[in-house]
């Protein structure tokens, strides 16, 4: 099961804009009228830029959970079906379980679609 692909373009493209604010804000120091503005705002783009790149490794992180736990939970699932001897409170809380990961299952690809 596979929730998500990365795209190692976003990161470079993020990594390479970084690194030409970086530029722009040692730029903004040397210039007299105006420069602490350009500096700001390139601090301001910089900041932004490495929150959208932590959201993105999070966001790829919590789908590689997902992923092992939803195969766990079908793996599991696929036993119960077979008709194994379990308590009902067990195949209750494992139904709730897989449950829940098709819930957060599709929360992810809500998110995959913003970013």
């Amino acid at each position: 099961m596979k929730l998500s692909s990365t795209n190692s373009n976003d990161g470079t493209a993020t990594s390479n804009l970084i690194k030409a604010l970086t530029i722009l804000q040692a730029l903004g120091e040397g210039i007299p009228v105006g420069g602490g503005v350009i500096k700001s705002i390139a601090g301001v783009g910089i900041t932004i830029l490495e929150l959208a790149q932590s959201v993105r490794e999070n966001k790829e992180e919590c789908t590689r959970i997902a992923e092992r736990a939803a195969r766990d939970i079908l793996s599991l699932n696929g036993e119960l079906n077979e008709d194994l001897p379990i308590s009902e409170d067990l195949r209750e809380q494992l139904g709730s379980y897989l449950q829940y990961v098709l819930t957060t299952s599709h929360s992810l690809h809500s998110i995959d679609a913003v970013f």
